[in-house]
Order: C-alpha cells, then sequence, then structure tokens
C-alpha cells in the first residue's frame, strides 16, 4: 500500500481527500500531543476573521524574501518527488 505514495501529491490526496474518521480517531488515542494540537487549531479558528487576513496576505505574496523562500520549498517538494519515485 505505501508503495503507492510516489509522490508528494499522492500523499497530499491520501491524507486530504482520503483520511477518515476512523484514522483520526486513533491517531489522536495514540497522540496525546496531537489532540492537544487539533484542539488548538481548533480554538484559534474559531477566532479568526478570515477577511482581515486578506491584505497581509497580499503584501506577504509581495515579499521578495517569501518569493524566494516559495520557490526554495517549491524545488524541495520536486526533489522529495524524485526520491520517492525511485
Amino acid at each position: 500500500m505505501w508503495n503507492d505514495y510516489t509522490t508528494t501529491l499522492k500523499v497530499h490526496e491520501r491524507l486530504q481527500d482520503h483520511w477518515c474518521e476512523p484514522e483520526e480517531h486513533l491517531l489522536r488515542l495514540r497522540d496525546a500531543r496531537y489532540g492537544q494540537i487539533e484542539s488548538d487549531i481548533t480554538k484559534l479558528e474559531a477566532a479568526a476573521d478570515p477577511e482581515t487576513l486578506i491584505e497581509p496576505f497580499n503584501m506577504a505574496k509581495r515579499d521578495r524574501e517569501l518569493v524566494a523562500a516559495s520557490h526554495d520549498l517549491s524545488n524541495t517538494t520536486c526533489a522529495l518527488d524524485r526520491k520517492l519515485a525511485l
């Protein structure tokens, strides 16, 4: 089964699109820290106002350092994909 995940895209699809509640429940049982982080994220999401983030996000997309880091991340992702495909 795990040999089927030969790209980061396939790993992402597995986790994003095919992750199910029994797997989530099992992860919470096995890793208390995961459950705490999940709870923290839920609290932050409840308090967030997405509309207030639009302009800071647009400003960040114009930041040269962020653009360079994004490019580096893309290159790293491609390199990891090549390793997974071996």
